[in-house]
């Protein structure tokens, strides 16, 4: 009986070692979400909490602000945060930690609509301690009954499939970290890279920017659905989760919207739904909502080189943010009404930009013909001209100077690739351009 019991356990032993191996074998190499894991960790009191989704630990500066606001400060966002991955770290925030005002992210994508990212989603369950709360968010989340991650590292980036064995350097960086964990959990030089850094309190920056005027733009639409069904979608459902748990443990809930470039949103043709949307809901559960997409460019003036992309804050952005919304919130705790810096409507707030702010473009060849339409994101009731350029091995072509016509078309020669670059300014501008994109054709494809 002993011999047979210590053969299974051998065998559990063993199935363990190996499927050990496999999982380390299948991360990424340790990234910043083992150093913000460790920091969150450490934590006794967090005086703001900022939750939500890549817009959050990229634009949210909490270094900045603990030296502003003299205060702890910590950004907890993930990859493709939902309301649901957000109410959860919210509960094991408020057990491993006293919270005292905690700021959600909202984005008009993501409140009907439930982001997936298996990535954060995996990263959501290194925090949750609650093995109920590790069980239901797995299910849900995940559609795994049972979630193990042994001896995990809480790195990011899980291919399920197969061990990355074309990258065996990964098991070793791994099991490296495990080895020598105490000596490494500050040390946050060893996951630098030449455009990202991990620089503490849950703040990952990026040191890329949008070059002036490149700034690809699309056509969006978000069904918002009728208002008094909104419980029928499980992200409101988990908003108001968050809304009455902050509640019921006397935690100052803010909701906000961060920062994103404002071609975003003169490509949305129903951006006020959302609106709406939120107003009402904010006033119905009686919580407080600011959009920083609507502040008075005076308080706050970000442009492209201050952007990672469309909607992401790089480094200075995010600092000219963190220091802006410091300064609004200590305002807000002396008692000042702070809506007076925000428009209440993206309709109003489009006219603070005069001028174009990025290019939508549609191509398509027909018989060895191509047709571009070029549109521009610019403000309502102002107008926009074009230019085009035809280049073919780096040398110009073709030049059709600025004009209203937003179609171009031209033969294609069979054989040759084109770039066409298309410029478009405000007419009347004296810029060269103020924003451009860059496309490829080749002949006869």
């Amino acid at each position: 009986m002993k011999s047979k019991l210590f053969k299974l356990l051998s065998i559990i032993l063993i199935f363990f070692i190996i499927f050990s191996i496999w999982s380390l074998s299948l991360y990424e190499r340790v990234d910043s979400n083992v150093f913000r894991y460790n920091d969150w960790k450490k934590l006794e009191s967090i005086d703001n909490l900022f939750l939500g989704a890549s817009p959050v630990y990229r634009g949210y500066n909490a270094n900045l602000a603990n030296e502003l606001t003299d205060q702890t400060c910590f950004s907890l966002g993930t990859s493709l945060q939902s309301f649901e991955g957000s109410y959860y770290l919210l509960k094991a925030s408020n057990d491993s930690a006293t919270l005292k005002n905690v700021y959600l992210q909202l984005s008009f994508s993501g409140l009907i609509d439930t982001p997936t990212s298996t990535r954060g989603d995996q990263i959501v369950i290194d925090y949750i301690t609650d093995p109920i709360d590790k069980l239901m968010y797995s299910k849900s989340s995940l559609d795994q009954l049972v979630y193990i991650k042994p001896l995990s590292i809480y790195a990011n980036s899980v291919n399920t499939s197969r061990p990355n064995f074309n990258q065996i350097g990964i098991l070793k960086d791994n099991i490296h970290y495990l080895l020598n964990k105490n000596e490494l959990e500050d040390d946050y030089s060893v996951i630098a890279s030449s455009t990202q850094d991990y620089l503490g309190n849950g703040f990952v920056t990026n040191t890329t920017s949008v070059d002036y005027g490149n700034v690809e733009v699309k056509h969006r639409h978000w069904a918002f659905g009728d208002y008094s069904k909104k419980e029928d979608y499980k992200e409101i459902k988990y908003l108001l989760k968050i809304i009455s748990y902050c509640k019921e443990n006397d935690i100052n809930l803010t909701l906000i919207s961060m920062p994103y470039y404002p071609a975003r949103f003169i490509t949305i043709d129903n951006y006020s739904e959302y609106e709406n949307y939120v107003s009402k809901l904010t006033e119905e559960y009686d919580v407080e909502y600011y959009n920083f997409n609507l502040i008075k460019i005076d308080y706050l003036d970000l442009t492209e080189s201050e952007f990672k992309d469309d909607k992401h804050l790089n480094y200075v952005g995010a600092a000219k943010f963190t220091t802006a919304f410091s300064k609004l919130m200590a305002l807000r705790t002396d008692g000042e009404d702070i809506s007076k810096y925000f428009f209440s409507s993206w309709e109003e707030k489009q006219y603070e930009y005069n001028r174009v702010l990025g290019l939508f473009i549609e191509s398509e060849v027909i018989n060895d013909k191509a047709y571009i339409k070029s549109e521009a994101a610019i403000p309502t009731d102002l107008l926009a001209e074009y230019r085009y350029f035809i280049y073919v091995d780096n040398t110009l072509v073709t030049y059709v100077d600025y004009s209203v016509n937003d179609n171009y078309s031209f033969t294609l020669e069979e054989n040759i690739d084109y770039l066409v670059r298309i410029e478009s300014r405000q007419i009347g501008s004296t810029a060269d351009y103020e924003a451009y994109q860059e496309i490829k054709l080749g002949g006869g494809e």
